[in-house]
């Protein structure tokens, strides 16, 4: 499950490793202090973790409400929406360049 951040990070939901998870997380959080950056991230990282081990892979940000702050969570949201437009888009892309290939080649055939 991906969130997409405004800066262009990534966040796996259900990704499995504490440390990356937290270094993901710290994307999505504000100010600059880094170490505190690290400390919050981690701290919501565990969270996250705990939370899949209950319920296994997450399906839908609903299996995480509660556990984030109510910011974070409306962060994550816009972040999944974010994320299924740019892949709406690119399917519709794909599907696009494909008609335009089995055209040209059914043009091609019939010559």
């Amino acid at each position: 499950m991906l969130v997409e951040g405004r800066s262009g990070y990534t966040l796996d939901l259900n990704d499995t490793d504490p440390r990356r998870l937290a270094w993901q997380l710290e994307g999505f959080l504000p100010g600059t202090d880094s170490g505190a950056k690290r400390k919050t991230a981690e701290g919501f990282a565990a969270r996250i973790l705990e939370r899949r081990q209950e319920k296994g892979r997450f399906r839908s940000l609903e299996d995480i409400s509660g556990i984030l702050p109510g910011w974070l969570e409306q962060k994550m949201k816009s972040g999944f929406r974010r994320n299924l437009r740019r892949m709406e888009f690119r399917l519709d892309q794909e599907v696009s360049n494909r008609r335009s290939l089995r055209q040209s080649t059914s043009q091609g055939r019939s010559r």
